[in-house]
């Protein structure tokens, strides 16, 4: 093992070479405790530039009162992480935490604490820089296991760490934010059922049901088929309607014209009102009667869809021609929300699109940026009266 002695101010330290790693060691003792911490330097002279300026960053944290080594990225994320299942566990959806558990336990700790061995306060603006094009690089690795994350995923990544680091300053660990790179996001359209599709998913469906082998079959498709008209004439998520319960469903009457429901879901920030097309009303009203046919609990408690129709739902895609959109990416319930949106933008009158955004739960940003392909079809006339301009 090699060794070089040397000192910082009253600091007596020494560079270390041990036989099992190919980087030198600073080893210096804290208060009679021996403290040992990798440099990451191969070569000695940028080692010994590196232990200088730990040091000195060091004994600025002892004379504020901090630990020697730092604050553990490790342990601080958990500790974050904590704190918001307890301050927002109980006012947002389950699944906002476990995300953001998950994003910090497959990517963020692994790279910031496990890989690059750095504390809080040591996070720079060109180790997030870093960390992007690690993720990249890591799935270009494990191409079979690993999907190249999307410019959305990468935000999230960059929002889970932020919340970290912005923690951090509440707690006193650190005094400002490193900069974050600027992830932009593609406009694209989100897949949904044309009309003439949606009829004709209609159609196959009745034709389904109508043709049954079995009794428990016929069921099935049944539920399919009233969980396809409730979403497409409520617009929630699919999470969100798996989740709703009777009591959560409120029939409003309106005199000279047609009954409608209000639906009170959990989401993404908590509970949340829906007010629903009459077709989910009638949906709704299907729904009870099925319940009751087939001997299954209208109780308020009781979930409204209480089976999720993965499975039934892509054969009944599939036998109708339409388990693909047509830019070739596969449906799934989750087009049943964008459907709704689509047919509220083409058939309402004068829809105010914050009105719609609010009722859905989203923004109207995303409604411009997933939902673009609707301003061509309502501006076609305009479009097509623009006479052509010679150059």
């Amino acid at each position: 093992m090699e060794t070089r002695h040397f000192e910082i101010g009253s600091t007596k330290a020494q560079l270390i070479k041990i036989p099992r790693s190919v980087y030198w060691y600073l080893r210096f003792s804290d208060g009679g405790k021996r403290v040992q911490i990798s440099t990451r330097c191969k070569d000695e002279l940028a080692a010994k530039d590196w232990s200088t300026n730990w040091l000195m960053i060091a004994k600025g944290r002892v004379e504020e009162g901090q630990s020697i080594s730092g604050t553990s990225f490790k342990r601080f994320a958990y500790k974050f992480l904590d704190h918001e299942q307890i301050t927002k566990g109980a006012a947002r959806n389950p699944r906002h935490i476990s995300n953001m558990r998950e994003i910090a336990d497959n990517w963020v700790i692994p790279y910031f604490h496990d890989h690059r061995q750095l504390t809080v306060e040591e996070i720079k603006t060109k180790h997030i820089d870093e960390f992007i094009v690690w993720r990249l690089e890591n799935s270009k690795k494990h191409e079979s296991q690993v999907k190249t994350p999307s410019p959305q995923t990468q935000r999230h990544y960059i929002q889970v760490l932020r919340r970290i680091l912005k923690h951090s300053i509440h707690q006193g660990v650190i005094d400002i934010l490193p900069l974050f790179p600027t992830i932009r996001l593609t406009k694209h359209n989100r897949g949904w059922f044309e009309p003439d599709e949606y009829e004709l998913l209609k159609k196959v469906s009745h034709k389904r049901i109508a043709t049954a082998p079995t009794k428990r079959v016929r069921q099935r498709r049944e539920y399919l088929h009233h969980l396809i008209i409730f979403a497409v004439g409520c617009g929630a998520r699919t999470y969100e309607l798996l989740g709703l319960k009777h009591k959560g469903v409120q029939i409003v009457h309106r005199e000279g014209e047609e009954d409608f429901v209000r639906l009170t879901v959990s989401g993404k920030t908590g509970q949340h009102e829906i007010t629903a097309m009459p077709s989910c009303r009638w949906a709704y009203r299907d729904i009870l009667k099925h319940n009751e046919k087939y001997g299954i609990s209208s109780e308020p408690d009781s979930l409204v869809f209480p089976q999720n129709p993965h499975m039934s739902l892509r054969s009944l895609l599939k036998e109708a021609g339409l388990y693909e959109d047509k830019f070739g990416r596969p449906r799934s319930a989750r087009n049943f929300r964008h459907t709704a949106i689509m047919f509220r933008l083409l058939n309402a009158q004068n829809l105010d699109l914050k009105a719609l955004a609010d009722n859905l739960n989203t923004s109207v940003a995303t409604i411009d940026n997933h939902y673009a392909e609707i301003s061509n079809r309502l501006n076609e006339e305009d479009l097509l009266s623009m006479r052509s301009i010679r150059l």
